[in-house]
């Protein structure tokens, strides 16, 4: 439930889609509000997807990297971020 929660908050505060970064970050919302309604209702299907990452050898490290990348990258764009212009 709190999954489901904290992927409705995303979205609501965060539905833009002008740029790479907000387009990631949205879609990192959707894919959390999939992961609570999976895990609320079907919760075996992501034990089994677990389990056969699991066991998949190599593909959980480059996984990993990825996801780590994408994390390093929209921290940076967050960080760094132009402040708004007021007309």
């Amino acid at each position: 439930m709190f999954t489901l929660v904290c992927g409705m908050v995303l979205i609501a505060a965060h539905h833009h889609w002008n740029n790479a970064a907000a387009i990631a970050i949205s879609l990192l919302g959707v894919l959390t509000i999939v992961r609570g309604v999976t895990l609320m209702f079907a919760p075996s299907v992501l034990v089994g997807l677990v389990h056969t990452a699991l066991s998949g050898g190599p593909g959980v490290i480059i996984a990993g990297a990825i996801t780590a990348l994408i994390g390093a990258w929209l921290s940076f764009v967050g960080w760094f971020a132009k402040p708004a212009t007021r007309s």
